[in-house]
């Protein structure tokens, strides 16, 4: 939870010639995202208390945005199941029924959707890793074309597979929010943050 983090307003030169259009908006991170000053473990018990030293580019462009970053998300270990459960943060349940699963391995982040605990949820994708959960508890997602949103910056379990890209990509409770989200994080230009973005 980053609650002394999402008291601070936005002070960027880029968020004020935008407008700020994510102003007041609270989005949630999977934990895979850098946020300066917290711990980004993928579940890896050797990466706790070793708190990032800056932000991922997309968290970045969040917070001169003025989204409210309020907290970071569970995730297996690795990313790579379909289930959220590991050794460090335990199981994350459905929303709806503690008896089954929220997906993996944006698990964590589709049950604070679904438990509206938050309003955006940034995951990212390979095989699965946002649709599956989404499928679970019955919220939206959608995996964008490689490059639409920016995913330099986050934590891998895959280092130096250059050719399997892990994609950014935004969740939310209702279709409405997912396209209105989309709309105003292109206000931000993405493509000025990370030239890799297709404009």
């Amino acid at each position: 939870v980053m609650i002394a983090s999402a008291a601070k307003r936005p002070d960027s030169r880029e968020g004020a010639e935008h407008g700020y259009p994510l102003d007041g908006v609270p989005v949630s991170i999977k934990d895979s995202e850098l946020a300066e000053g917290y711990d980004a473990t993928i579940s890896f018990s050797a990466w706790v208390n070793k708190p990032s030293k800056k932000d991922s580019t997309i968290v970045r462009i969040l917070r001169d945005a003025g989204a409210i970053i309020h907290a970071k998300t569970s995730v297996p270990t690795t990313f790579l199941s379909c289930e959220t459960r590991s050794d460090l943060f335990g199981r994350t349940v459905n929303p709806y029924n503690p008896k089954y699963a929220s997906g993996g391995s944006t698990g964590g982040g589709a049950s604070l959707l679904a438990y509206g605990g938050t309003v955006i949820e940034i995951g990212t994708d390979l095989a699965g890793s946002v649709r599956c959960p989404a499928h679970y508890t019955g919220i939206y997602t959608i995996k964008g074309t490689n490059g639409r949103f920016p995913s330099p910056g986050g934590v891998s379990s895959i280092n130096g597979l250059e050719a399997v890209n892990l994609i950014a990509a935004p969740m939310s409770r209702n279709l409405d929010d997912l396209e209105e989200f989309w709309k105003r994080m292109l206000k931000m230009q993405p493509w000025n943050y990370d030239p890799s973005v297709s404009a």
